[in-house]
């Protein structure tokens, strides 16, 4: 696990954006939270999201959602 956070935070660097992904519970009694991924540009100061960012982070989507429930967190920042 430690190693695909690494190898992501890389590509972060070397994109030169940050990633955060949310695990939002939007009532009491909802039992799937809503995954919410921003992805924030560094240099142009804004936040943008684009189709290839949702595709190339497929794989880490469905990952990222078992960590949050295995480490019982609301939100993390890669």
């Amino acid at each position: 696990m430690k190693e695909k956070m690494r190898e992501f935070q890389k590509l972060a660097d070397e994109s030169k954006v940050d990633f955060f992904l949310e695990c939002r519970y939007e009532g009491e009694y909802d039992r799937h939270p809503n995954m919410v991924l921003t992805v924030w540009d560094r240099e142009e100061g804004r936040e943008f999201c684009q189709s290839d960012a949702w595709d190339m982070l497929d794989g880490l989507l469905d990952q990222a959602t078992e960590w949050i429930h295995k480490l019982n967190l609301d939100s993390f920042k890669f």
